[in-house]
């Protein structure tokens, strides 16, 4: 028996999804070649990838170190506070590195990224879905 003695009231879910997983991808969205590391912001437009209305995005990336110890950081387009990003570093051996990890998506669906310099074999990006505005 609920305390109030009556019943919850029913939660309505929208029709359309709050969350979008894409599927069918052939390849990686991004590869190393698509990005400048050169230790500074640098901003990555993703709306041919990701729908209108999308405000958070999980991404997929893949990196070979070569050696070298790496950061990786993410953050909403024309974000200027210097806390609110994602960070993910690699160690200073030759191995693959695979993460995943969520980033904001600012309103006209960009990013801002930020990869050190150095050697690197490869770096593979993957939108894998994200959240969007019904």
């Amino acid at each position: 028996m609920w305390a109030s003695g009556s019943k919850p009231v029913d939660v309505v879910v929208p029709t359309s999804s709050l969350y979008f997983q894409r599927t069918g991808a052939s390849s990686y969205d991004y590869g190393m070649g698509d990005f400048t590391r050169d230790n500074t912001w640098r901003e990555k437009d993703i709306s041919g990838i990701v729908p209108v209305g999308t405000t958070k995005v999980e991404m997929s990336c893949r990196f070979y170190a070569a050696g070298t110890p790496h950061e990786m950081l993410w953050r909403k387009g024309g974000e200027t506070n210097s806390i609110m990003f994602i960070k993910r570093e690699s160690g200073d051996e030759a191995r693959e590195y695979q993460w995943s990890f969520w980033v904001d998506v600012s309103n006209d669906r960009k990013v801002e990224y930020k990869i050190t310099a150095g050697a690197m074999n490869n770096l593979d990006i993957t939108i894998l879905g994200g959240f969007k505005d019904v």
